[in-house]
């Protein structure tokens, strides 16, 4: 008989969330090179070309900061009250204020 969508034929599996063995040893591999080799890793990208450069420090980057969804709103104004639309026009207004 076919399993269902989540679940297992081993209850007693990884738990999620848990990288594999060979994930959690390659990332302990490039950590262990980053760490020993940092000053000298810094020194290479200093002489990179400008725009080699900038590649490197997007790709470091996604490793430190989140990446930042879109999101897609449909709101039919068309049904709002008038309150309704001046609520959310300050709401705008105060948002693109504030950065």
């Amino acid at each position: 008989m076919a399993q269902k969508k989540g679940q297992t034929g081993n209850p007693n599996g990884r738990p999620v969330g848990v990288a594999n063995r060979i994930t959690r040893d390659m990332r302990k591999s490039i950590q262990d090179f980053l760490s020993e080799d940092w000053e000298k890793f810094k020194q290479v990208v200093r002489t990179l070309p400008p725009k080699d450069k900038a590649i490197m420090y997007e790709k470091l980057m996604s490793y430190c900061v989140p990446k930042l969804q879109s999101i897609d709103t449909k709101l039919d104004f068309s049904k709002l009250s008038d309150d309704q639309l001046e609520t959310v026009i300050v709401s705008i207004s105060d948002n693109l204020n504030d950065e």
